[in-house]
């Protein structure tokens, strides 16, 4: 799959960064809030009977694939992003993943048309090890948000 060309942003002052964090989180509580607890997922994916006994209690099952489960990441380190925002999720796996683990997050926005989209990957995963993806973002992105969707993880 080819990825987008576009060009990088110029990096934020740290008092921009320190306004884009505040508001991010604001962004993310406020999103959390006017969801249930169930995280917004693909609409097309298959229930899947999943064996909840090896899932955390605070991860979700990832409905097309029984052996991975998934949580949001309160706070990625700045030293993991490289636009003006990241976001986050921690991964693991029943069985590992002993190839790659790779998984997409795509940004909608409050028209609920997906606006942006970004993916990362790990090289594998032992069984029960978690892993953190990160997804970068710009700022006018972030800004248009109206909520995240995990579109796809993929355990290989």
């Amino acid at each position: 799959m080819t990825q987008p060309h576009f060009e990088p942003p110029k990096k934020a002052s740290t008092t921009t960064k320190v306004f884009l964090g505040i508001f991010l989180v604001l962004a993310v509580v406020a999103t959390i809030n006017s969801f249930s607890d169930e995280p917004t997922v693909n609409q097309s994916s298959s229930p899947v009977l999943v064996e909840p006994s090896w899932i955390p209690s605070d991860f979700f099952a990832w409905p097309e694939n029984s052996n991975v489960a998934y949580k949001y990441v309160d706070e990625v380190p700045d030293s993991k992003c490289t636009l003006d925002i990241c976001m986050g999720i921690y991964v693991i796996s029943k069985e590992g993943c002993p190839r790659y683990v790779y998984a997409e997050m795509d940004i909608i926005d409050k028209a609920g048309v997906k606006i942006a989209y970004s993916n990362d990957s790990l090289n594998s995963l032992n069984p029960l090890e978690q892993g953190m993806l990160v997804f970068d973002y710009t700022l006018d992105e972030i800004l248009s948000m109206g909520e995240t969707r995990i579109s796809d993880i993929s355990c290989l």
